[in-house]
């Protein structure tokens, strides 16, 4: 038994080597100047966010919305006009020149349109969303014409932070811009508010397996 033990014991110590896994003691969260979240440059330019924390096991969610979609809209001869929602992937809606709050829109059934006398089987009080989650509006736009609309979708992205216990949130909008805002760890945080490091840090693995962390100056 104790053979046995002994075996497997060198195996995962191998593994544990020949893959990365060994950490040094140093290597857990990076804050600056106290942030564990905040701006920085990595060595091309181009703007990230550092995502600090002492763990450095699991991935991490990352939730915000997309760059601003623009479309066009018609309502049909009821003068009813959908939306397709049916990923239930619409964090911001506008219409026209209104917002639409999406949250406080009822659930309702849709009406059938007679495309003649151009009413509805019954009268609608509201705006509704179906039960495949797809939106109407009932007095967006006039039978078969145009308005002009525009949607942020839901986005989701999971990090891996690395051995050293941080993470690079790299810039989604063509590797140059960063939504307004994102939730990470049940937190939200507006990009504009985070200070700026001037330099990031580093993560570095050692000749012997473990990683240490390479930290500018100025970070206390």
């Amino acid at each position: 038994m104790f053979q046995l033990y002994n075996r497997v014991h060198k195996l995962v110590s191998a593994f544990i080597l020949t893959s990365g896994l060994l950490i040094s003691s140093e290597a857990f969260a990076i804050p600056y100047q106290g942030n564990k979240v905040y701006r920085s440059t990595d060595n091309q330019g181009r703007p990230i966010i550092i995502l600090s924390s002492s763990s450095a096991s699991d991935q991490w969610l990352l939730k915000y919305l997309s760059e601003t979609k623009q479309f066009t809209l018609y309502g049909n001869a009821c003068g009813l006009t959908r939306i397709n929602n049916r990923n239930n992937n619409i964090g911001r809606l506008k219409v026209g020149d209104k917002e639409i709050d999406i949250s406080k829109i009822p659930p309702g059934i849709i009406p059938k349109c007679n495309q003649d006398t151009r009413l509805l089987s019954f009268n609608l009080v509201s705006d509704f969303i179906d039960k495949n989650n797809n939106i109407y509006l009932i007095n967006a736009a006039e039978s078969f014409m145009p308005i002009e609309a525009e949607a942020q979708y839901k986005v989701e992205r999971r990090i891996r932070p690395n051995m050293c216990g941080f993470a690079v949130f790299r810039a989604p909008f063509r590797r140059i811009a960063f939504p307004s805002t994102f939730e990470w760890n049940n937190n939200y945080y507006q990009v504009s508010n985070l200070v700026v490091a001037p330099q990031p840090p580093r993560c570095v693995r050692n000749s012997d397996g473990t990683f240490k962390s390479i930290i500018p100056p100025n970070y206390n």
